[in-house]
């Protein structure tokens, strides 16, 4: 299973706010998280069995913008400001 246990040196999400969807509608807030989606994809390019694949080299990928600044924060996403989970993690808020 391709997972990621850290990154450096490039932005870690893909912005897509103000672009348009495939219905044309503005996307207001949205992100694709870069960092799990090019884990997952080495997984599948290097192999989870014998093959021994140690690296993999990926080119042409220029939606990657490469930066010498931490980006660590850029993955964090307030919980009030999160569509998806902010109910529940709201239900589940400790008192």
């Amino acid at each position: 299973m391709g997972i990621s246990i850290g990154f450096h040196g490039f932005h870690p999400n893909r912005p897509y706010n103000g672009q348009k969807d495939i219905f044309n509608h503005t996307i207001i807030q949205g992100n694709s998280n870069l960092i799990d989606a090019l884990s997952a994809f080495a997984g599948i390019l290097m192999g989870e069995g014998n093959e021994q694949t140690p690296l993999l080299l990926a080119r042409g990928c220029d939606f990657i913008k490469f930066t010498d600044k931490n980006t660590l924060s850029e993955l964090k996403i307030p919980a009030n400001q999160s569509d998806l989970w902010s109910p529940l993690l709201k239900a589940f808020k400790r008192k």
